[in-house]
């Protein structure tokens, strides 16, 4: 089963892209120091990719975008709903005067499926398909009696068209979640940078209140504690999140489906040979010392030695 994405700030998007902002522009001006303290922490493209993390989150599609075109495709629907029961309402004593008596047969034309069918988009999709059958099979008699063809084909074209706004509006309803599981990851892409720098300052610059000042979050924007989770294929190696550690943080591990090993490491895709195992099923809460060197290591990382596919938890 996915692991649904959530936002690892609560503040507005503007709100964490506007700090990212500043803290970028900071780190520019304080490049060298940042890389004075650790090149490998800090190489010369990081500035770069910060700057691409926030102008990718900045670009991403908008939740209110999609849930306006969510709502359009459902006015759409809904008109054509009223298009299909005028159309029908019109049709009916046609029927009637056509057939006299025959009850049984107006229910193949629809009568008896009406009611129900003018309260669900779905059901008003097979009565308009159920109509133009039955049409299409009694055309002739239908137009002895004064039903033309051009009102046939309207009937028809109708049914189409009904049953391609339905389609449209169901996919609309369908990718929100998508797009907005996107637009999670990716804010919390440029949020895990953010994090990353302005976790590196408190060493940084440890002892210049002024400039530690400069890098802090946006206010109002950090949770007390940072969930991170994700499956982890057989075999495969994960990044959980980057960050200057002290030797004390206390870091909860989970593992889901297998065996899990983690550590921390000096790359973003270092694999863990030694670490912390933590078996399938068990949370541990280690301190960050027992996963590494926190004075040459910023990558927490997870790795799945088994075949089985699992899935990662990370509380910190």
């Amino acid at each position: 089963m996915a692991i649904k994405e959530v936002r690892k700030y609560k503040c507005p998007d503007s709100t964490m892209l506007d700090g990212a902002d500043v803290i970028q522009t900071l780190y520019v001006e304080d490049e060298l120091i940042f890389q004075g303290y650790n090149i490998i922490m800090f190489p010369v493209t990081f500035k770069t990719i910060f700057l691409a993390k926030i102008t990718a989150a900045r670009n991403v599609l908008k939740d209110m975008v999609v849930v306006d075109g969510q709502k359009e495709e459902t006015e759409e629907v809904t008109e054509m709903m009223k298009e299909c029961m005028a159309y029908f309402q019109i049709m009916k004593p046609v029927i009637t005067f056509t057939f006299p008596n025959k009850p049984a047969l107006w229910d193949k034309f629809g009568f008896n499926d009406y009611e129900n069918s003018r309260r669900s988009q779905g059901r008003m999709v097979q009565f308009m398909e159920m109509l133009v059958s039955t049409t299409e099979e009694y055309k002739v008699e239908l137009i002895a009696k004064g039903y033309t063809q051009l009102k046939i084909d309207k009937g028809a074209a109708l049914a189409e068209a009904i049953r391609q706004e339905q389609t449209e509006q169901e996919h609309a309803k369908k990718d929100r979640p998508y797009e907005t599981q996107e637009r999670i990851i990716i804010m919390n892409a440029c949020w895990d940078v953010m994090v990353y720098v302005t976790s590196a300052a408190k060493a940084v610059f440890y002892g210049n209140f002024a400039k530690l000042h400069q890098y802090i979050l946006p206010e109002g924007s950090s949770y007390e504690q940072h969930t991170y989770k994700s499956p982890i294929a057989g075999g495969g190696n994960a990044n959980v999140l980057m960050q200057v550690f002290k030797a004390s943080d206390e870091i909860t591990l989970e593992a889901a489906g297998a065996d899990l090993m983690y550590g921390l490491m000096e790359t973003v895709d270092g694999v863990v040979a030694v670490g912390i195992v933590v078996p399938a099923g068990v949370s541990k809460t280690v301190t960050a010392a027992d996963l590494g060197d926190v004075t040459q290591c910023s990558f927490l990382n997870v790795s799945n030695k088994t075949v089985s596919d699992g899935s990662y938890k990370v509380v910190v």
